[in-house]
C-alpha cells in the first residue's frame, strides 16, 4: 500500500502447549505451600501423626494443582508464532 509507514511489527504467540519445566517449578511451590499447611494443621490437631499425614496430603495435592496451574495456565511453551 502506498502511503502506509508500519511503525511496530512483532510476533503474536497463536499457539502454545504444556511447560513441563513450569510444571515443576509449580510442584515445588505447591510442595513448599503443603508444608507450610501440615505444620498449621500438625500444630492445631498437636500430634505428630496428623502433621505427617497433612504433610503426605497437602504436599501432593498442592503440588499437583499449583504445578498444573503453572504448566497449563501460567507459563506455558510458545510453538507457533504469527
Amino acid at each position: 500500500m502506498d502511503g502506509v509507514t508500519i511503525l511496530n511489527e512483532f510476533e503474536v504467540v497463536t499457539k502454545t502447549v504444556f511447560s513441563w519445566e513450569s510444571f515443576w517449578w509449580g510442584a515445588l511451590t505447591g510442595a513448599i505451600i503443603g508444608f507450610g499447611a501440615a505444620v498449621i494443621f500438625g500444630l492445631q490437631e498437636a500430634d505428630w501423626s496428623a502433621f505427617f499425614v497433612g504433610l503426605s496430603v497437602f504436599c501432593m495435592i498442592f503440588g499437583l494443582l499449583v504445578g498444573l496451574l503453572g504448566g497449563f495456565i501460567l507459563k506455558p511453551k510458545p510453538v507457533e508464532y504469527e
